[in-house]
């Protein structure tokens, strides 16, 4: 018997390049040839009927389908600029509601223009009173940049209110175990933090709001439009404009790498603080 899906399959899998390594080096060209001597010389299908054709033939245009755009995938991958493909493939994974503004603030990105480069209550003349961190879950990095930063300051520094909320957090979620262990190395306790949904009443008492990365300025733009004049990425007032990628699902390692990315843009919150400005 010959099972004419199976090798359309496997011809599939070596377009893709996900034949297994163990296998001999197929190539396309190599399986198309078999499948034309099997179709040449058919034996018997091992789904065929003659009675009820059916099944085989839906079987056999389902799995065509499925190659020839598994196949053009593939294509469109190596023609397009890898930064292209990436860009698209971050679009697939935000909310429907935020992907235009996504999209905006990747293309200003890109072209260099500073996506918030001052949120508008940095430029006044009083120092902000009220500072929130906003990630996706309030699990992880807003969390820890809103505990480190408190203890930054401590009883001697500005008189600043410093919290925390996520975009799409489930309210009294506890921090993940990676993180409080991570924000424990570097002396910060997360034991006690619990996950605060970002509200509308939030955002208006907020002076500042810094997110982590353009999901979450997406997001905020999108659920929250008055929150435009004052909300700008976590490193934005360093002077560049760079993402903390949410570490979330990663091993203490990576955790760690990412609280100190936030560390770094925490220096130049601070100094502002200071300043009064």
């Amino acid at each position: 018997m010959v099972w004419v899906r199976g090798m359309l399959l496997r011809i599939g899998q070596i377009g893709r390049r996900a034949v297994p390594a163990s296998t001999a080096a197929p190539t396309v060209l190599g399986d198309l040839r078999v499948l034309a001597g099997v179709l040449v010389h058919p034996g018997r299908d091992a789904l065929w009927s003659v009675a009820d054709p059916v099944p085989s033939v839906m079987e056999a245009l389902v799995t065509v389908g499925g190659a020839v755009a598994g196949l053009a995938k593939v294509m469109v991958r190596r023609l397009l600029p890898p930064g292209l493909v990436a860009l698209v493939g971050a679009i697939r994974h935000v909310r429907p509601g935020s992907r235009r503004t996504y999209l905006t603030l990747r293309v200003r990105s890109w072209l260099g223009r500073p996506v918030r480069a001052e949120a508008q209550r940095w430029r006044d003349t009083r120092a902000p009173r009220s500072l929130v961190f906003v990630c996706h879950g309030n699990i992880m990095r807003s969390a820890f940049a809103a505990a480190r930063l408190r203890q930054l300051l401590g009883g001697s520094g500005p008189a600043v209110a410093v919290t925390s909320a996520g975009v799409w957090a489930q309210e009294g979620k506890a921090a993940e175990p990676a993180a409080r262990r991570a924000a424990a190395a570097l002396g910060v306790n997360l034991d006690d933090h619990r996950a605060t949904p970002l509200t509308t009443d939030i955002v208006s008492r907020a002076d500042i709001i810094l997110v982590m990365d353009f999901y979450n300025l997406a997001d905020v733009f999108a659920r929250f439009p008055q929150a435009r004049g004052k909300t700008q990425l976590l490193s934005a007032p360093g002077g560049r404009e760079r993402e903390i990628a949410d570490p979330y699902g990663g091993d203490v390692g990576t955790v760690s790498n990412t609280f100190l990315q936030i560390d770094r843009a925490l220096e130049s919150i601070l100094e502002r603080l200071r300043q009064g400005m």
